[in-house]
């Protein structure tokens, strides 16, 4: 067979387009808008479920200042910033980290002695134990807060609280 016809008959067949599979594998392509699922060789659009953002521009803005930093700014926007602004920045990502650490330390703290305190309850050494536990300044948790089960309403809520975000922050548009 030549090469030209073996490019012929490549070109014109149809499995290179339409894929025959068994009828119950489902595939997903997603894009921006729409869902596309290829269902038993027949495509239907779906709209794609997206968890909606409950907080505006400005309220996402400081959240994610107190949360990244000067790490959300190009570095153009950095070097044009005043000293004292940059330092400012640096100083509540730095206390929104600590309070997060702490919290997330409290958290795991919390979540251990129901754990111990169920299956040795009669230990005497670790109610002792369960006693002394607290919350480490030095100590790095590097949990993520969905294992925890933190949401962002609830980190927004703890910044808020303490004053991180500013107690007017439910209220800004």
């Amino acid at each position: 067979m030549t090469r030209a016809l073996q490019v012929e008959q490549t070109a014109s067949r149809t499995s290179r387009f339409i894929k025959e599979e068994a009828p119950y594998e489902y595939h997903l392509y997603g894009t921006k808008d729409v869902m596309h699922y290829r269902v038993y060789g027949e495509t239907v659009n779906a709209p794609a479920v997206y968890e909606k953002d409950l907080y505006n521009q400005v309220q996402n803005f400081l959240y994610k200042r107190a949360m990244f930093g000067l790490k959300i700014y190009e570095q153009e926007e950095i070097r044009s910033m005043h000293w004292q602004k940059r330092k400012r920045i640096r100083k509540t990502h730095k206390r929104a980290q600590r309070i997060l650490n702490t919290w997330k330390q409290e958290v795991m703290i919390e979540v251990t002695n129901k754990l111990f305190g169920t299956l040795f309850s009669k230990s005497p050494f670790v109610k002792d134990m369960l006693e002394e536990s607290s919350a480490d300044s030095e100590f790095k948790n590097i949990l993520n807060f969905t294992d925890l089960g933190i949401s962002k309403d609830m980190i927004v809520a703890k910044l808020v609280d303490t004053g991180v975000l500013p107690p007017d922050y439910y209220a800004l548009k």
